[in-house]
């Protein structure tokens, strides 16, 4: 016959086997709480790529296309084209294929962080979400015989600046060059 005393687990053992199935659901449960918080932080990272990709390519678009257009009504002949460290403003192609004639546009940063393109016409277009923070910059002479440099503000002269540059904390600037440089009247 056996012995009473060998059937079965005495406290002491259940006691320990219990402890190590805690620790080992703990150390599970740590793992995948890790897993889950890198896997959001990938994903934050994706739509931020995405976002980042998204401004990239309407700074372009906007500026690239913009004309220089004088205005007529002002004192003294200036371009149609403003910039400050959250709005662009300027006269481009009214459609992608520039088919149309020329509009009115607005490329604003609100100051949620918002980038909102607007046309004269009062349309108006979600675009992106940007860090806050972001600004505009632009890079030119403002007279044709001083030295180009990186400007906050592009109002009230005679040409367009060379390059516009969006900066964002924690994002890599954005820089694009308008194409057009010769006036139309």
């Amino acid at each position: 016959m056996t012995d009473p005393r060998q059937a079965g687990f005495t406290i002491l053992e259940l006691l320990v086997g219990f402890t190590l199935l805690g620790l080992l659901v703990v150390v599970l449960a740590g793992g995948l709480r890790t897993s889950f918080e890198i896997s959001e932080r990938l994903t934050d990272r994706t739509f931020g790529l995405r976002d980042l990709a998204k401004a990239h390519r309407i700074l372009r678009q906007q500026t690239e296309t913009a004309f220089p257009l004088h205005d007529q009504d002002a004192q003294r002949p200036i371009v149609r084209f403003e910039g400050t460290e959250t709005t662009i403003f300027s006269v481009g192609p009214a459609g992608p294929s520039a088919v149309g004639g020329l509009i009115d546009r607005e490329l604003r940063i609100f100051p949620g962080g918002e980038m909102k393109i607007r046309t004269r016409r009062g349309k108006e277009t979600v675009s992106v979400r940007l860090p806050k923070g972001a600004r505009f910059e632009y890079f030119g002479s403002q007279q044709g015989n001083s030295k180009a440099r990186w400007q906050s503000n592009w109002s009230g002269h005679k040409n367009l600046p060379d390059l516009v540059r969006l900066t964002a904390p924690g994002w890599p600037p954005a820089i694009a060059q308008i194409h057009h440089r010769q006036a139309i009247r």
